[in-house]
């Protein structure tokens, strides 16, 4: 899976989002912490969770569930 780092605006546009381990992301829009998302699990489940500006799931830290774009031209995977 190819991507590139998070970007709202793109996102916003129509960007295909996933999470770093893969998962489909949809509803995203701005909320108090700043960015709301659903996250579609393997199980047919959804979480709502928060994120930052950038995508990080907690601060700074790499976690699985950062939020990146999916880049659907194939090009080199950035992360």
């Amino acid at each position: 899976m190819k991507t590139k780092p998070f970007n709202m605006e793109a996102a916003l546009n129509g960007a295909t989002v996933v999470t770093r381990d893969g998962r489909r992301v949809r509803d995203i829009q701005y909320s108090p912490y700043p960015i709301n998302a659903t996250i579609e699990n393997s199980d047919g489940t959804e979480l709502s969770t928060n994120f930052t500006l950038e995508g990080h799931f907690f601060g700074k830290s790499v976690s699985f569930r950062d939020l990146l774009i999916l880049d659907e031209e194939g090009g080199e995977d950035e992360n």
